[in-house]
């Protein structure tokens, strides 16, 4: 019996040229900690609850695991997700 559990990601890159994989951030329904962004339109998004975007929680997942797609952030959360990474690149320097 497989006991993985199914959890939202963020797709940051998707496949490409040999790649099998696809590079994500982790998406936590926990209120968020310093250095991680709260999803403003979550529920346009697709998400079932207020989340966060765990932004130095990065993956790279096969593409077989990936079951579906549930939706896509709202511009107004992109931009926020992109000044976060930013922000988070600059700390880790």
């Amino acid at each position: 019996m497989n006991t993985e559990k199914v959890r939202p990601v963020l797709i940051t890159e998707g496949v490409t040229g040999q790649s099998l994989t696809v590079e994500c951030l982790k998406i936590t329904g926990h209120a968020p900690r310093a250095g991680e962004y709260l999803v403003r339109e979550w529920a346009k998004a697709g998400l079932h609850k207020s989340s966060a975007v765990r932004i130095s929680k990065k993956l790279e997942l096969p593409v077989s695991k990936v079951i579906k797609r549930i939706g896509k952030l709202q511009p107004l959360d992109i931009i926020g997700v992109e000044g976060a990474i930013e922000q988070q690149s600059k700390i880790a320097i």
